[in-house]
């Protein structure tokens, strides 16, 4: 292993032992060790991908430690009952692990998968090359950055949702609303109104006679898809003023997200279709906030991507966080559900780490792929576009069994919604 200089001897170790076993590569395991100041060992992001806690609990966790300054990740979860020590100890300890890192890397640059890693690091330890797994460094205290307060502070008060539509959305959430009352309270708000009613007399929902009242426009779209409507009608109007970005590109990108997430859970066979199309519509909604709020970081972040660094890499050199971090703890501050959360924090996600969490939902897991074969209308040409969809197919198996000819079919489809969808709201 002359081409691999390992600071510490185990990972050099792991690496002979991958390498003569004929598993990867001297190449693959010289790129997989070079790349580990890459991989994301936040205390919070370890904790979540060892099942220790959920991205519903990091929000919690992160809510506390908003104005509590002193107080580290890991004591706020033990307060808060949600780690025990010997899980704050052992995210600690992967932490400092170098070995971990390596193994994450590998993961990232998709040269074995997890399963086939962890079940070779198992056999590896088991060798006799390691007896102690446990002896680990844990003087080292974890502190949430002043930038990462800073940010947390400024989401407390960004962008509130308008009453009107908190009041709708709470009715909506009774399955036994009077719908003649929701319909009373939309009038109130005149862009609301005018949207509903261009939707409620669109071919979308092929109506023979025009559609004059709100009420009846309430009726043909019907209280799911009313609810998810009027929540990315109320978010598009927020955040229309915003200065130094593409707005129209921006909705059209999540619009196409959504899309996707609904188009694979109906081929998935998913009942609540139109709850995917949410998690996706919303899903990187932490871009807004960082234009709207962080500008002074996100020219510094714009700045680290032109000198190569990858967009999350540079977010959390700027700010401590992530978009998707940022993007997730405001949907928890408005109390959305838990799997628009979840879609919110990991559709960045490597897909081999969303395959090693626990109790991930499926939309999450849905809205991730989504993004990843929406990233696929990028490509230059359409055999290298055809390319990457087999790639991202066959990447995402463990969520959804589907050939690349059946996304493609997918993919008119998709687009004349997207086209349609734009119209309806106006952007």
């Amino acid at each position: 292993m002359e081409n691999v200089k390992a600071d510490k001897p185990r990972v050099e170790d792991f690496i002979a032992y991958l390498c003569q076993n004929e598993i990867i590569d001297e190449t693959s395991a010289k790129r997989a060790f070079e790349q580990i100041g890459r991989v994301d060992l936040r205390f919070g992001r370890i904790a979540l991908l060892e099942g220790f806690v959920t991205p519903e609990e990091i929000n919690k966790i992160l809510w506390i430690q908003r104005e509590a300054a002193d107080k580290k990740f890991g004591e706020v979860a033990l307060e808060l009952g949600i780690m025990t020590e010997d899980e704050i100890r052992r995210a600690l300890e992967l932490q400092q692990d170098e070995l971990f890192a390596f193994c994450q890397s590998l993961v990232l640059d998709g040269t074995i998968a997890p399963q086939t890693l962890f079940a070779l690091l198992k056999g590896f330890l088991e060798r006799g090359l390691e007896q102690e797994m446990e002896r680990r460094r844990t003087a080292q205290k974890v502190r949430v950055t002043k930038s990462i307060r800073d940010a947390l502070k400024k989401i407390t008060v960004v962008s509130p949702m308008p009453g009107t539509v908190v009041r709708i959305m709470h009715m909506l959430n009774d399955p036994e609303v009077d719908l003649r009352e929701v319909a009373k309270v939309i009038g109130f708000d005149v862009g609301l109104t005018a949207m509903l009613l261009r939707l409620a007399n669109s071919a979308f929902y092929g109506v023979k006679s025009e559609v004059k009242t709100v009420s009846k426009a309430v009726t043909v779209i019907g209280t799911k898809k009313l609810r998810q409507l009027i929540l990315s009608a109320a978010l598009m109007d927020n955040f229309k003023n915003l200065p130094g970005s593409s707005l129209a590109e921006f909705w059209e990108r999540s619009m196409r997200v959504a899309q996707w997430s609904k188009e694979l859970s109906r081929f998935a066979g998913q009942s609540e279709i139109d709850e995917f199309f949410l998690a996706g519509f919303l899903h990187n909604i932490g871009d807004l906030i960082l234009y709207q709020h962080f500008p002074t970081e996100v020219r510094q972040i714009e700045g680290l991507v032109r000198e190569g660094r990858p967009r999350g890499e540079a977010e959390i050199k700027a700010m401590g966080c992530d978009s998707p971090d940022i993007g997730s703890y405001l949907l928890s501050l408005w109390q959305l559900p838990a799997h628009v959360v979840q879609a919110a924090m990991l559709h960045r996600h490597p897909r081999g780490q969303i395959m090693q969490m626990m109790d991930i939902s499926m939309e999450a897991k849905v809205v991730n792929m989504a993004a990843a074969i929406s990233a696929c209308d990028e490509s230059a040409n359409a055999f290298g576009e055809g390319l990457r969809i087999s790639r991202v197919v066959q990447e995402y198996q463990f969520v959804l069994k589907i050939d690349a000819r059946q996304v493609t079919d997918m993919r008119d489809s998709v687009d004349r919604t997207v086209d349609e969808l734009l119209r309806w709201f106006a952007v």
